[in-house]
């Protein structure tokens, strides 16, 4: 019994690995320093001040627009290097007049050229609801706002440190988190073989001494 346990528990680790992570559906977003107010040049670079991640459970492709209200189960977690950070918990701006766009991208940064690109957006034309006017508005449990702009700016972002008057600015980047490789795809296909071929085996062994 535990051979049949061990067996199945590494299978169910090898489809997780494979089939639980969608390229799609989960964004690497990271944050540079152009400089002080709305200032930006509009390229992702050093020195970088934050990271963090977007997660939709809801697959998302590219030349589509969501409603972030549509996307039941999202979430979204920004840190920053002077250790604010930002969660879903914290949008301030009305989710219904939040959206995000999805695209290929091809920028600047070359290295990403052909990924998934995710951009906070709005939905519609609202009113800008959020307290610092962005596409998106978060504050958290500091009254720290983080602000993404609307598309027109460019994906830019502002970030702004309320309790030090601060209110430094820059861009942001999500894109796609990878998948498997191809050949990556096969490991784990062959593995899967193995492990039931295995399983075939056990059964006939202990059927056969029974």
């Amino acid at each position: 019994m535990r051979g049949k346990f061990s067996s199945l528990a590494v299978a169910a680790l090898v489809i997780g690995a494979g089939f639980g992570a969608k390229a799609d559906s989960t964004f690497i977003v990271g944050f540079d320093n152009a400089g002080l107010g709305n200032e930006s040049d509009g390229v992702i670079s050093e020195p970088f001040v934050g990271s963090g991640e977007f997660y939709s459970p809801t697959t998302l492709y590219p030349g589509h627009t969501y409603a972030l209200s549509s996307l039941t189960g999202f979430t979204m977690n920004f840190e920053f290097s002077d250790g604010d950070s930002y969660s879903e918990s914290d949008i301030a701006t009305p989710i219904d007049e939040v959206a995000v766009a999805v695209s290929y991208y091809n920028g600047p940064v070359s290295e990403f050229d052909g990924d998934l690109r995710l951009v906070f957006t709005e939905n519609g034309s609202p009113a800008d609801g959020g307290p610092a006017g962005g596409s998106l508005d978060l504050v958290n449990v500091n009254d720290d706002v983080l602000s993404f702009e609307p598309t027109y700016a460019g994906g830019n972002y502002e970030y702004y440190e309320q309790a030090l008057q601060l209110d430094p600015a820059g861009n942001y980047l999500a894109v796609a988190a990878p998948v498997p490789e191809p050949a990556a795809w096969s490991l784990m296909l062959l593995g899967l073989g193995a492990l039931g071929a295995g399983l075939r085996m056990r059964r006939r062994t202990e059927h056969a001494s029974a």
